[in-house]
């Protein structure tokens, strides 16, 4: 990883959020500091915005109806001079809004891609002759809808009589390359219409294809929002949530607000393209179809049936086929590949070509990189831009260092590896992260050219859906932004209703963003808004208090931290007393 992520890119800016909602910013700012948007009900600002960043633009034109009822009208670049409005806001990029490139430069603002990367922004307010400029700007489309999100969730107020924007210049460049949550489509709990499965690994879809498209949507809409880009869904393409078209759907979506779909892809395991339903690229259909192509798996002592022997030349037909057509159909940033840690063919073809690597590493690996070889070529022939990611199911280590796995040169070094480095980081949270953590040493580096780390948190199939992992996300993102990793991706299943959930996602964004951060930073810059700055050591007490139970103690843990919130609660602010009273209501309903 390059000496520049390491700088602090860190800028202090202020947020309030409501959970289970986002809202305007509440923390205490004098009344110059604040640009009426809406004064009584009448807009007091526009929005200015180019045909390539409507989407963005009408989310805050949305928002602004939501929270004050007024409309904001959207006008396209140059014909916002002489409007009545004391406020322009110009959202989009130099090349996609002519306002705000002459803004950019009558102001001497860089935004520079080779100092804040394809997805940097900035949110700045100036003052002009006769009122205000707002630049909501990004090097890039993703970059434009950070800058919009950091305006609607952080930077607004709401008064009684009207809804305001608050001075700032925020300047945002993301350290990590890859930011990515990790789904399974039938335990998504986004839209609040059903509840998710609970267990670990595929599962049956049993909610209805609306709730698919709720789920979705609402996340990524909060992806797009808050500096996350790829989300991977595993069960992509299943017949019981609407099949191609929803899928597409989907896809359509994403891209639109910049967010990369990545579908999981079973490559001999977990069934293929498509995930479920008679479908030429669903695995169990296939071996169905050629049963004299099925491997040899068994799995605690059952045959496992619908698995492609990864050593038939048919199969590996079918999977470049599949592969052709996932990324010709589909509007994807890449994919997300596994086999299953359980997935070893022991037929005499397969048996054979294992031969040739060391005997001493796991079978699965072996039979992962015979496979993989052969399709990411296809993969990236399809698709060049694509992220193309595989998993190993392990974290690596110094004897990896000294003798790296086989698989590392024989899979294509374009495509990312993806480590689980869950079990490489401490139970409990982290004192000091920039002193290291013990089992990983600072000088510990994975083989692969380009690599990222798993992590297996805040999630009810791991039974950690009701902690807090904020120090354990800096210290995740300390240790890997040291050992060069290029991302993190993490479960993002579970919605941002929940405190805890909300602040898990923030703290992830922020430190991928900032790993150089400290905790007192990240403090400031979001917790003292939401919860007061005369009351944040309480709230510690509670997070830590919470944070990487043993199983069994969180409800003795909640209990003391409801005793902590009984004798915070005469001295809360007015205006964030509804933040503790939800989190009262987490805490009472994981007694």
């Amino acid at each position: 990883m390059k000496q520049r992520h390491w700088k602090r890119l860190f800028s202090w800016g202020l947020i309030t959020l409501s959970f289970g909602s986002w809202q305007g910013c509440r923390a205490a700012k004098p009344a110059g500091d604040l640009i009426p948007l809406v004064e009584n009900g009448a807009p007091q600002a526009c929005i200015v915005a180019g045909p390539e960043d409507l989407i963005a633009a009408a989310s805050l034109q949305d928002f602004i109806k939501k929270e004050s009822g007024a409309v904001l009208e959207i006008v396209p670049p140059g014909k916002e001079a002489g409007r009545g409005e004391r406020c322009k806001i110009l959202v989009g990029t130099p090349p996609t809004n002519a306002s705000l490139a002459d803004a950019l430069r009558k102001h001497g603002i860089s935004l520079d891609p080779e100092s804040l990367t394809e997805e940097g922004y900035i949110l700045r307010t100036l003052p002009v002759p006769g009122g205000h400029l707002i630049l909501a700007a990004g090097t890039a489309k993703r970059g434009v809808f950070y800058s919009i999100g950091e305006l609607k969730n952080f930077h607004l107020r709401k008064e009684p009589e009207r809804l305001c924007a608050l001075r700032t210049d925020v300047r945002e460049a993301p350290a990590f390359k890859y930011r990515w949550l990790w789904t399974w489509d039938w335990r998504m709990e986004w839209g609040g219409t059903e509840p998710g499965g609970t267990t670990m690994g595929e599962g049956d879809y049993k909610k209805s294809p609306e709730s698919f498209i709720k789920d979705f949507k609402s996340c990524i809409d909060f992806m797009s929002e808050n500096g996350l880009n790829g989300l991977i869904i595993w069960g992509f393409l299943r017949d019981a949530h609407g099949g191609i078209e929803a899928s597409r759907e989907i896809c359509r979506y994403a891209n639109e607000r910049g967010v990369r779909i990545l579908p999981g892809v079973g490559t001999s395991g977990y069934r293929g393209y498509y995930f479920e339903g008679d479908h030429e690229f669903n695995a169990p259909t296939w071996v169905g179809r050629h049963p004299e192509l099925a491997s040899n798996v068994v799995y605690d002592g059952k045959t496992v049936p619908g698995c492609p022997c990864p050593s038939k030349p048919e199969n590996k037909k079918w999977l470049a086929d599949g592969a052709r057509w996932l990324f010709e159909n589909f509007e994807i940033g890449g994919v997300n590949l596994e086999m299953g840690d359980f997935f070893v063919c022991t037929c005499p073809d397969c048996r054979k070509a294992r031969e040739a690597i060391d005997p001493g590493e796991p079978d699965y690996y072996k039979d992962m990189a015979l496979c993989l070889r052969e399709v990411l070529p296809v993969m990236r022939a399809a698709a060049p831009d694509a992220w193309l990611s595989y998993a190993t199911y392990t974290g690596f280590n110094k004897d990896m260092m000294a003798k790296p796995p086989k698989f590392i040169g024989l899979i294509p070094d374009d495509a990312i590896c993806q480590w689980t480095i869950t079990g490489m980081m401490g139970d409990k949270d982290i004192p000091d992260p920039m002193t290291g953590l013990a089992g990983w040493p600072a000088d510990l580096k994975p083989m692969a050219k380009h690599n990222i780390g798993y992590l297996h948190w805040a999630n009810k199939s791991t039974a950690t859906e009701n902690d807090f992992f904020l120090r354990r996300m800096q210290g995740a993102a300390v240790h890997s932004a040291r050992s060069g990793l290029e991302g993190l991706a993490m479960y993002g299943e579970l919605g941002a209703g929940a405190p805890n959930m909300l602040l898990n996602y923030l703290a992830f964004k922020e430190f991928l963003f900032h790993p150089a951060m400290t905790i007192e930073e990240f403090s400031s810059k979001r917790l003292v808004p939401l919860y007061g700055g005369t009351r944040i050591a309480d709230l510690w007490k509670i997070i830590d208090g919470m944070s990487g139970l043993p199983k069994g103690k969180s409800a003795e843990a909640a209990e003391a931290a409801l005793a902590v919130i009984r004798s915070a609660s005469p001295d809360i602010p007015a205006d964030v007393q509804g933040n503790w009273k939800s989190l009262d209501g987490f805490l009472r309903g994981i007694r």
